[in-house]
């Protein structure tokens, strides 16, 4: 019978996540599918870079925000392991845990007394991972590794599709946009649209700006200097 309930659950938290257009969204969608079927009372889901650091892409409730608040302030936490999709690290109780003692110590006062993070997937700038929170002690059972596991693995999918959609919506609005501003350069300057193009990319690196950001200035007619002509060279 659970078995039953969670693959409807999963059913729709296919269809939500489909309606979702940004990493943000879609993560709320998750989260709060993880309160509602995963044995938890606080959930979230964070982004891994892969330059280091956490951040918090959706969360239930305070809580969460204040653990986070408590590893950046140099409490080293679980939260700070980047985990392969499918993996899953637990706290039975955070009243007894030894290798997280200080950030285990903060959980504990604020309640939470069993954590169990999840794998979710590769994103485009690192990993996601789903953050169970609960407070009561090893509430994490067999089945509930398995039903998190299971949905960890659909809800990994669905993120991923969200984020590869997500990154092809942005390159395809800074190709307009760019393409915009080198219209206007060409139309402004009688340039060719080489010549144009290579006028955002050196301005772009004179200026330290990526050269979408200097296209939007131009298209947004910022900082436009008339009889300023740019060098075909």
């Amino acid at each position: 019978m659970l078995a039953d309930r969670l693959f409807e659950a999963l059913t729709d938290l296919t269809e939500a996540l489909d309606r979702t257009r940004t990493l943000p969204d879609a993560s709320a969608v998750i989260a709060d599918f993880a309160l509602a079927n995963l044995d938890s009372d606080h959930a979230g889901v964070a982004l891994h870079p892969a330059d280091g650091g956490v951040i918090r892409l959706a969360a239930t409730g305070p809580v969460v925000h204040d653990l986070d608040a408590a590893q950046a302030l140099g409490e080293p936490g679980p939260g700070s392991h980047d985990l392969e999709a499918g993996s899953i690290l637990t706290i039975a109780d955070t009243r007894t845990d030894t290798r997280w003692p200080a950030w285990s110590a903060r959980a504990a006062a604020a309640g939470v007394l069993s954590a169990r993070l999840v794998g979710l997937t590769q994103l485009n700038h690192g990993s996601a991972t789903l953050d169970l929170f609960s407070h009561e002690p090893h509430t994490h059972s067999t089945a509930g590794f398995l039903h998190a596991r299971r949905a960890a693995k659909h809800a990994g999918l669905g993120l991923r599709l969200v984020d590869r959609i997500a990154n092809l919506e942005e390159g395809l609005a800074s190709r307009t946009l760019i393409g915009q501003a080198q219209g206007m350069l060409m139309e402004r300057y009688g340039l060719s649209a080489d010549h144009a193009m290579s006028y955002l990319r050196r301005n772009s690196q004179h200026a330290n700006v990526k050269v979408r950001d200097l296209a939007r200035a131009i298209v947004a007619d910022r900082d436009a200097r008339p009889g300023d002509q740019p060098s075909t060279m």
